[in-house]
């Protein structure tokens, strides 16, 4: 059922969208500024939006008043706005200042959140593609980013339709014996094939089982990743008030951040990826081809004839990713038969190269 050659033009009615996103409710507004917090506006201060996540969680979405700057900011008010500190000199102070500094003022922060019941972007058995820096301690990785282009999508394959791009913390249960994962960004699954939406997620799956808990994929409402804008996300833990988990997915206008608390339970440390994979769907025949299980559908020619997806500015904790700091591996994206067998390469990353930071995940088949 490969369609890797087919060039006809994607649209809206080329894929399946399989589940209504469901707002998140608003919880409060609040009124924010480095040492002070009101219910009420006053000069100076930025927002902060807390909605309630399906598994009764807080997400707060920091927003700055609309004449700040990342480049001219505080450390304290990189620190309340959810962004990463930023480095005294050298090559990470330029590269915080290509993704940071260069927001304009009045960049977008806010955004709504929905929750897409029952879509999972949760590297388990062969359905994800990635570069992984892993440890073989537990808490080893507090940071995971990275840079993309996100790519044009010139046709969808027959038997489903959604691919996600994302940097993550954890989800490999090589290394424990469960997939804890923290992640962001950003997934096609929903206005058209070519407008990927920003989401964020945390999960633990149990590998015996199965099962999962956390929260599904948590989109950003109020914009969407349009092809060909380079996009930076980033993931970061911290053991305060139980586990803070900081998401953020960045373009050029945009630069949204959701913080979440007491999460220490979906956070394991063991590795850092960027990847490219297939969205798990609620287990249905609609999910499966041929009677084999399957994953929602992935585009077949991204970044037109090569089927690439660009990735650049990889890091773990700040540490160029598969450079000398950590081990690494290359994660192949495989289909998987019913009888648990693999066969077909569906994508691949390429070697990483150590002079520019720099791969491409290749998709190589639908299936």
């Amino acid at each position: 059922m490969s369609m890797a050659n087919d060039t006809s033009q994607a649209s809206s009615g080329d894929f399946d969208a399989p589940a209504q996103c469901v707002p998140d409710p608003v919880q409060s507004v609040l009124y924010v500024s480095p040492g002070r917090t009101s219910s009420s506006p006053f000069s100076g201060a930025g927002t902060e939006t807390n909605y309630q996540l399906p598994d009764g969680s807080i997400a707060s979405n920091l927003a700055p008043p609309s004449s700040w700057r990342p480049a001219q900011a505080t450390a304290a008010e990189l620190a309340l706005y959810g962004f990463p500190a930023r480095p005294l000199a050298g090559a990470a102070l330029y590269a915080w200042n290509a993704v940071y500094g260069a927001l304009p003022a009045g960049f977008d922060a806010a955004s709504g959140l929905c929750s897409r019941t029952g879509v999972y972007n949760a590297p388990t058995l062969a359905n994800w593609s990635a570069v992984e820096d892993y440890a073989p301690g537990a808490g080893t990785f507090k940071t995971a980013e990275g840079t993309f282009i996100d790519p044009f999508w010139h046709a969808a394959c027959a038997h489903a339709s959604a691919q996600s791009i994302w940097a993550g913390l954890g989800g490999d249960s090589k290394y424990t014996s469960s997939t804890r994962l923290d992640q962001a960004g950003v997934d096609t699954n929903q206005s058209g094939l070519n407008n990927s939406q920003p989401f964020f997620e945390y999960v633990n799956q149990d590998p015996s089982t199965g099962v999962l808990t956390g929260v599904p994929e948590q989109d950003f409402t109020s914009w969407y990743v349009q092809t060909g804008d380079t996009v930076h996300v980033y993931v970061n833990y911290s053991s305060s008030n139980g586990g803070t988990l900081t998401f953020r997915v960045t373009d050029g206008t945009h630069s949204t951040p959701v913080v979440v608390t007491g999460k220490s339970g979906f956070y394991d440390g063991y590795t850092a990826e960027t990847a490219n994979e297939r969205p798990m769907a609620p287990v249905t025949d609609l999910n499966k081809v041929n009677g084999s299980w399957y994953y929602l559908r992935q585009g077949s020619q991204p970044n037109g004839p090569n089927n690439y997806t660009d990735w650049t500015k990889m890091m773990a904790n700040g540490f160029t990713m598969t450079g000398a700091t950590y081990a690494h591996r290359y994660i192949n994206m495989q289909f998987q038969k019913a009888n648990g067998d693999f066969d077909t390469l569906l994508a691949n990353p390429t070697a990483v190269s150590s002079s520019a930071n720099t791969y491409s995940d290749k998709w190589d088949s639908c299936s």
